[in-house]
C-alpha cells in the first residue's frame, strides 16, 4: 500500500466513527496514481560530455516529466545518486520544489558529480525520490481533502566514455646528439585517442645513462585535462654525462675521448583511466674531438714579440670534421702579432686558421705570430684556441677550446745575470762563458767582413 493509500484509509475511518449506525455504505473514490518519467543526459544545455570512468565535477542534467493525470502540490525532487556516482565535493543532494506541478509540465535537476574510477563502461540505473500533495474527494460529502504520496523514479545515466592516451612521435634537439655534446631535448607528442578526456595526466621520463634530468623535476609533466584528438606537445630537458673511451694518442699516451653510445628514456603515462610505458630510444652518435699533440715555438720569453707558435691537433675522436677552423683566442698572457703598418681588419683574419677536412686520425699543424705579455713570472702558461668545425651527416656547427701548454722564460737582462749569480754560482759562471763566446765570435766575424771589404 502506498502512502497515498494509507492517507486515504485513516480519512474514511475518520468519516466513517462519524457517521449514523444505520450503516450509510462507504465508497473511497481514490485518485488515479500520478506519473512521472526521468531522463538523464552530461552535459548543460546544448553542450553534451561524455562521462568515463575516473571522470571529476561533471555535470548531470536530469528532465522529470510528469505525465498526470491531476495537478500535484508542494512537489519535491530529490537525486540520491548511487555507484557508480558521488556528489561532487560540497554538494550534497541535488533537490527541486515547485507549489504546483500541473500535468505536461517537468523539473528540472543539475548537479555535479565524479565518476568512480572502478566503474565499467556502461549504463547505470540512478533514483529520484518524488514527493507530492495531491487532492482527493471524500465519498457521499464531495469534499477534498489533501493526500500526499511519493514515489522512487529511475532513469539511466551512461558512462561510455573511455580515455586512450598513446605516444604517437618524439625527436631531439639537437635532431643528432653527438658525442661530447652536454645537454639536449627531448620532445614527444600525446594524442587522447579515446572519446572522452582524459583527466589529471602524469607524465615522466626516466633516462638512463648516461643521460639524466637537467634539473629536479625536468623530466615530469602534469596534463589536468586532455581533449580527445588535440596533440600535446611535451619537453623534457637533459644532460649527457661525461661518457669516454680511452685512446692511445702518441705521444701522450692515453687519453680520455668522448664515447658514442646507445641510451634508453622510458615514458611513462598514467592517468585515471589507465596508464601505458613506452621505451624511447636516444643515440648518441661519433663526432669529432681535437687534442694537441706536439707544439713548436720561437722565443717565449716574457715580453717577446713575432713570436711563431705551431700547434699540431690530432682529430682523435670517431668521425670525420668538415670545414674545420682553429681560432687564436686573445688573453692576458698571448695574443695575435700584429705590425704597426698593417690594417687592424687585415690583422685580424690572422688568428683564424683553416684546417679542411680532419679525418679521423689525422693530424694537421697551425701556426700563428704572438706576443707574450711582459712581466710575467717565469712558469707553464696556457694557448687557448677554439676549434669549430661541421659534423657530418647534419652538419651541426661543432667547438671545442683546447689549451696548449707554453714555458714562459725571462727575458735576458743583466738584471737578470746578476739574480742568476746570486741564486747559483755555477749556473752563472756557465751563462757568462756563453755570453763571452757569443762576443768573440760576433768580433771576428766583423773582423773578418771588413778586411773583405778592404781587399
Amino acid at each position: 500500500m502506498t502512502g497515498r493509500m494509507v492517507a486515504l484509509a485513516i480519512v474514511l475511518l475518520s468519516l466513517s466513527a462519524s457517521l449514523p449506525a444505520a450503516g450509510i455504505p462507504l465508497v473511497a473514490r481514490a485518485a488515479p496514481q500520478p506519473y512521472f518519467t526521468a531522463f538523464g543526459a552530461w552535459g548543460v544545455n546544448s553542450t553534451a560530455i561524455v562521462a568515463s570512468p575516473g571522470s571529476s565535477d561533471l555535470p548531470l542534467s536530469v528532465e522529470l516529466v510528469y505525465e498526470g493525470p491531476l495537478q500535484l502540490y508542494n512537489v519535491s525532487a530529490t537525486l540520491e545518486p548511487s555507484y557508480p556516482l558521488v556528489s561532487a565535493r560540497g554538494q550534497g543532494n541535488v533537490s527541486e520544489f515547485v507549489p504546483v506541478l500541473e500535468p505536461g509540465n517537468e523539473l528540472r535537476l543539475i548537479g555535479f558529480f565524479n565518476v568512480s574510477r572502478s566503474a565499467q563502461v556502461g549504463v547505470y540505473n540512478e533514483t529520484i525520490h518524488v514527493s507530492y500533495v495531491e487532492l482527493a474527494q471524500m465519498p457521499g460529502t464531495g469534499a477534498e481533502v489533501a493526500l500526499s504520496g511519493s514515489e522512487d523514479v529511475n532513469f539511466s545515466v551512461p558512462i561510455l566514455g573511455h580515455s586512450d592516451v598513446r605516444l604517437v612521435g618524439f625527436t631531439t634537439y639537437p635532431p643528432v646528439i653527438y658525442a661530447g655534446d652536454t645537454a639536449g631535448e627531448l620532445e614527444v607528442i600525446l594524442v587522447n585517442y579515446g572519446n572522452a578526456a582524459a583527466e589529471g595526466v602524469n607524465v615522466t621520463v626516466n633516462f638512463g645513462a648516461p643521460l639524466a634530468p637537467l634539473y629536479p623535476g625536468s623530466n615530469s609533466a602534469f596534463i589536468a585535462y586532455m581533449p580527445p584528438g588535440e596533440p600535446v606537445n611535451l619537453t623534457f630537458p637533459f644532460s649527457i654525462g661525461n661518457a669516454t673511451e680511452s685512446v692511445l694518442v702518441y705521444p701522450l699516451g692515453y687519453l680520455a675521448v668522448p664515447e658514442p653510445t646507445n641510451s634508453t628514456a622510458t615514458l611513462n603515462v598514467s592517468y585515471t583511466a589507465g596508464s601505458s610505458e613506452i621505451d624511447i630510444p636516444i643515440e648518441i652518435a661519433p663526432s669529432a674531438h681535437f687534442v694537441y699533440t706536439g707544439v713548436v715555438h720561437g722565443s717565449t720569453a716574457s715580453g717577446a714579440s713575432d713570436s711563431y707558435v705551431t700547434v699540431t691537433l690530432l682529430n682523435a675522436g670517431g668521425a670525420e670534421a668538415k670545414y674545420a677552423t682553429v681560432t687564436l683566442l686573445t688573453g692576458p698572457v698571448f695574443s695575435p702579432y700584429t705590425p704597426s703598418s698593417e690594417n687592424p681588419i687585415i690583422a685580424a683574419e690572422s688568428i683564424n686558421y683553416s684546417l679542411g677536412n680532419v679525418a679521423p686520425g689525422s693530424a694537421v699543424n697551425a701556426t700563428y705570430l704572438v706576443d707574450i705579455a711582459s712581466g710575467l713570472r717565469p712558469g707553464t702558461y696556457y694557448l687557448p684556441l677554439l676549434v669549430t668545425w661541421y659534423q657530418p651527416p647534419t652538419m651541426q656547427q661543432m667547438h671545442q677550446v683546447i689549451e696548449v701548454p707554453i714555458s714562459v722564460v725571462a727575458p735576458f737582462s743583466l738584471t737578470s745575470l746578476s739574480s742568476l749569480r746570486a741564486n747559483d754560482p755555477a749556473s752563472s759562471l756557465a751563462v757568462l762563458y756563453g755570453v763571452s763566446v757569443a762576443v768573440i765570435v760576433a768580433l771576428i766575424a766583423m773582423v773578418f767582413v771588413g778586411r773583405r771589404r778592404r781587399s
